[in-house]
């Protein structure tokens, strides 16, 4: 019996010297620190906006941006990011057939992603807010339909897409 209570002793013993090690080790807090700050980071170094792990219509968008609206085939996402920046950032990603600068803002048409070929075309508005705050909206074309639709197929679909 004094044996089994000695083990159970001796386990509890080394369990408690094993957390007291942990403990004198300490912790990296630097390396946490940097850990938390590069996920949550916008820029690298160089002011270049980074990519989120957000897909849309096969385009990774940059971190900051958040949906706004969501319709079948468009997309609308607000961020914190100068236009400037977002238009370095589409430039860079995806291959662009033309940018025209409107009164709204940058209209991106889009082949497709370069890191995707051989996906649909798209189009991308980069609006500009305030100074500090831009809107994303990207529109894709529906899929050609098989067959035509009915006139109550077209009044459900334009029923729910004004509904909002």
């Amino acid at each position: 019996m004094w044996l089994a209570v000695a083990g159970c002793k001796s386990e509890e013993t080394e369990h408690r010297a094993q957390q007291r090690r942990q403990l004198l080790l300490g912790q990296d807090l630097d390396k946490a620190r940097d850990d938390r700050f590069n996920k949550t980071r916008l820029m690298d170094e160089q002011g270049n906006l980074l990519p989120s792990e957000t897909e849309v219509a096969s385009v990774l968008l940059p971190r900051g941006f958040t949906a706004k609206f969501t319709y079948e085939y468009e997309w609308y996402y607000d961020g914190p990011l100068p236009l400037d920046k977002l238009e370095k950032y589409f430039r860079e990603r995806v291959a662009v057939d033309s940018v025209q600068n409107t009164p709204e803002g940058l209209l991106f048409a889009v082949k497709q992603p370069k890191d995707k070929p051989g996906l649909v075309a798209l189009t991308i508005y980069a609006t500009p807010g305030r100074s500090d705050w831009s809107r994303i909206h990207i529109r894709q074309p529906p899929p050609t339909p098989l067959r035509a639709m009915t006139p109550a197929e077209i009044e459900a679909r334009f029923a729910k897409r004004t509904r909002y």
